[in-house]
């Protein structure tokens, strides 16, 4: 007989399968993979740039 499991437990394990997903889309990009990469350079370097560059960096949007 399955394990039965909370409905709170079911959310959980969903959300953890859509960072899950995210994840791997993200690594599964080397152009977005770089970007992100290049910014935790310069924020390590204690670099500052705003989150909505970032974002359009990023995403390669022209606007939010």
């Amino acid at each position: 007989m399955p394990e039965a499991i909370t409905k709170e437990e079911f959310e959980k394990l969903k959300e953890e399968v859509e960072h899950l997903k995210e994840n791997i889309a993200i690594l599964s990009n080397p152009e977005i993979l770089e970007k992100i990469m290049e910014a935790r350079k310069r924020m390590d370097e204690g670099k500052g740039i705003s989150l909505e560059e970032l974002t359009k960096d990023i995403l390669g949007k022209n606007e939010l």
